[in-house]
């Protein structure tokens, strides 16, 4: 029997090929994990996940590979010092995303050897030549069909970026560091939240942005945007960065800075050197791995490359930064990520102090938080960090390998408005009359096949329901995802729901009936409202221990989960409030509203 796995989009002449030869042979078996044209949706059938036991177990996997790669021995040397160049530590720069394109690759091709067991000739059309080499070859004909797609550039998004750098530029000349002794890094995504005291709505870093009006002279801010891809999915659009009135503290934009000390010959100079040397050590490593996962690690770092050669440029322009003014700490959100990586880099070569600060829930399967005892030896991560709760304080020391006198406990910034939310009883603009909500709390989910059956599940759960509203509320980073569930809506059949992107999560939280999420920090947030959480949790791993605290209900279907929210509708399912309180406290700290004022004084205690 023959068989057609489609994990890529098609070009025009691979689909007419394809419609000639399922027309031509009806017993041919076409699967697809992508959107595919009106020609073929009628052959294609549903792509088959695998099944939850298989997923987890590559999941732990892939990770303990990741984490131990980097220490791995080649010539005398580890991976993680042979990629390192001054003292940019370029194999954490890429871990986090080599895991999940890894992780990802593994998944597929086991997914394809399940099914291709009843087969004994498949063509396959995907992106990545990899698969090849991890599919079962034992009697079966393969016919492996790789394009590398490349996405359409944007040159008009380029031309504004570089005027965008000329304003960075020009407004850098003005700003005071005269009396700097902190910075406070912003690069999260501007989205909606609640000003303290007033309660309006504004626009602005929802992690951060109650710590900014904390912020006193001593302080400096550095906004940053997002690096453009300049690609037409992609557009790259002007921004000022936190609104002035926002922050008492004067703010420097870090383009302008990087833009400073661009064309500077020392610094040519030093990314020749580093070009050079990093493609000598690619080929050293490769002529040491000697298996194929190693190898694939070693693709990965070769294909960031550019990326690497960004991230170095970027240490060297802080570092002379950092030389240049008398800084004692820096302080950011997101620490692990390459963008700030490089700036704590280069702040630690300067003997600045840094403090990262935890934005979301961490989990065992976090990739940015689990680091090796090596990696603790060395001081890759943080001099400290400023954890929500005792909790993420002993999991951080015992799992993720951090210092103990590292972590410094002071509750969850974005916290601080809710004691007036609760005695405001905000009102959410543009819902049809008193109608009751829930709230699905997506996430851009890096297994596509789950994250399309998390909707489906939860669509078809909620259409059976009764006079309910269910609001989607999108992740920061799924702004243009809204199409992505209109589909997965329609094809449910589901008409009662609203896809929000810009109303405060905090507003809907406090009127909404229940929640559900699948590993989201929002359950976290959830709990400090006293409101039912539902966890739609396929690979019964209860990644951030919601169930096992005793703060949500655990579904691992659509049935399950339209009991769950039958039941909490009814009053048949009540939450334990004692468990929430006993939550808060241990993941939280408090409630008080006092946390951005807690992590000034750690800062400021600092130097």
């Amino acid at each position: 029997m023959k068989a057609i796995f489609i994990k890529r989009q098609l070009s025009k002449d691979e689909i007419h090929e394809i419609v000639d030869l399922t027309g031509r042979n009806r017993s041919i078996k076409l699967y697809s994990s992508v959107s595919l044209p009106d020609d073929l949706k009628t052959a294609v059938l549903p792509y088959p996940d695998l099944n939850e036991t298989s997923k987890r177990e590559i999941n732990y996997d892939i990770l303990k590979k990741t984490i131990d790669f980097g220490e791995k021995i080649f010539d005398g040397k580890s991976v993680s010092e042979w990629l390192t160049v001054d003292r940019t530590s370029t194999w954490h720069y890429h871990k986090f995303r080599i895991y999940f394109s890894i992780r990802n690759l593994y998944i597929e091709a086991r997914e394809i050897n399940e099914i291709s067991k009843d087969y004994d000739d498949i063509i396959i059309f995907s992106n990545d030549l990899r698969l090849e080499k991890l599919i079962r070859k034992h009697n079966l004909k393969i016919d492996f069909r790789f394009m590398k797609t490349k996405p359409e550039k944007d040159y008009l998004s380029f031309l504004y970026y570089m005027l965008y750098l000329l304003y960075c530029l020009l407004q850098n000349l003005f700003v005071p560091l005269k009396n700097t002794r902190h910075i406070v890094f912003n690069v999260t995504l501007p989205v909606m939240y609640l000003d303290i005291p007033s309660l309006a709505p504004v626009k602005g870093n929802y992690v951060l942005g109650y710590l900014f009006k904390k912020m006193d002279k001593d302080f400096l801010l550095i906004n940053e945007s997002e690096t453009p891809k300049f690609t037409k999915d992609k557009t790259f659009k002007f921004s000022r960065g936190i609104p002035k009135k926002s922050v008492k503290a004067p703010a420097l934009i870090s383009e302008g800075l990087l833009l400073k000390r661009l064309f500077s010959l020392s610094m040519i100079l030093k990314l020749f050197k580093a070009n050079r040397r990093l493609k000598k050590i690619y080929n050293h490593l490769y002529n040491c791995a000697n298996n194929d996962i190693d190898y694939y690690f070693l693709d990965f770092i070769k294909k960031f490359h550019f990326t690497t050669l960004y991230f170095i440029f970027k240490y060297y322009a802080f570092k002379s930064f950092f030389k240049s003014h008398k800084i004692k700490t820096i302080c950011s959100t997101d620490e692990n990520s390459p963008e700030i990586k490089s700036v704590f880099d280069a702040a630690k070569s300067e003997g600045t102090i840094t403090v990262g600060m935890q934005h979301g829930a961490i989990h065992e399967l976090h990739p940015a938080y689990m680091y090796s005892t090596s990696d603790r030896e060395k001081g890759i991560m943080s001099d400290y960090t400023m954890v929500w709760g005792e909790y993420y304080k002993s999991f951080l020391a015992e799992k993720g390998n951090y210092k103990p006198d590292s972590l410094i406990v002071t509750g969850h910034i974005r916290s601080d408005v809710i004691p007036l939310i609760r005695n405001a009883g905000q009102k959410i603009k543009g819902l049809p009359g008193n109608m009751p909500f829930i709230i699905f709390a997506s996430q851009p989910q890096r297994d596509i096949s789950l994250r399309k059956r998390t909707a489906r599940d939860i669509f078809n759960a909620v259409k059976r329901l009764d006079n309910i509203l269910l609001i989607i509320k999108l992740h920061p980073a799924e702004k243009n995802d809204g199409i992505f569930y209109i589909a997965i809506a329609e094809e449910a059949g589901l008409k009662n729901y609203r896809i929000m992107y810009d109303e405060d999560l905090y507003t809907l939280i406090a009127s909404c009936e229940a929640l559900i999420t699948c590993f989201s920090t929002v359950g976290t947030e959830t709990a400090y409202f006293y409101k039912p959480l539902i966890i739609l949790d396929h690979l019964k791993q209860d990644i951030q221990g919601y169930k096992k605290e005793g703060i949500a209900f655990q579904a691992t279907n659509s049935d399950e989960l339209y009991h769950c929210l039958k039941g909490i509708l009814e009053g048949s399912l009540t939450i334990d409030k004692k468990a929430y309180s006993n939550f808060i406290c241990k993941y939280a700290y408090k409630i008080d509203g006092l946390v951005s004022e807690r992590c000034v004084t750690f800062i400021k205690s600092l130097g």
